[in-house]
């Protein structure tokens, strides 16, 4: 994907859809938050016009984006006028995922991984996580929101990450 673009919507801070076509997963629609070489760090919209939460993606994967539609538009006059201004975007690494990963973990206690390439439909929500070479290690935690063992996947095979998000933050509330 042209990083150039990448930057105008950034500056521009339209909501965009995205497109993950060779992932087989749905479209996001989002806010640019930030970006290196090769992740991208959005900020999800949800469908009440609240920004909910963060996700970092692989640049690579991008195989479409829209923007300035009709609805996009007004999408983006909503939520400039809305007066829940969301939560400040943490400051996120985004060298490599073991970076991305670990500055998350500084303002968020849970993290949900994803391995789409491997498996769409399954996500990973994971706390106390460890870096081992090239293996992430964490305190899985179920949707129960208990924890429930551990997880160790390949930091290569993760396609993204969310945290902040409604799930995360409802998972970590019921935990305590």
């Amino acid at each position: 994907m042209d990083t150039t673009l990448l930057d105008a919507f950034k500056e521009e801070q339209c909501v965009l859809d995205l497109g993950r076509e060779g992932l087989r997963v749905g479209d996001v629609r989002c806010l640019i938050t930030d970006r290196s070489e090769d992740l991208l760090l959005i900020r999800e919209v949800a469908d009440d016009l609240t920004a909910d939460g963060f996700r970092v993606l692989r640049i690579e994967d991008i195989t479409f984006i829209r923007w300035s539609t009709e609805v996009l538009s007004q999408w983006s006059r909503a939520l400039a006028g809305n007066p829940e201004r969301p939560s400040e975007c943490p400051r996120v690494e985004l060298v490599n995922w073991t970076s991305t990963i670990l500055s998350a973990l500084r303002t968020e206690p849970l993290i949900t991984i994803h391995r789409e390439e491997l498996d769409g439909s399954t996500c990973y929500v994971g706390k106390d996580i460890e870096i081992k070479g090239a293996i992430l290690v964490a305190k899985s935690i179920a949707p129960e929101a208990k924890e429930d063992g551990y997880f160790a996947i390949r930091i290569d095979d993760i396609t993204r990450i969310d945290f902040r998000g409604t799930y995360e933050r409802t998972l970590a509330k019921l935990m305590v």
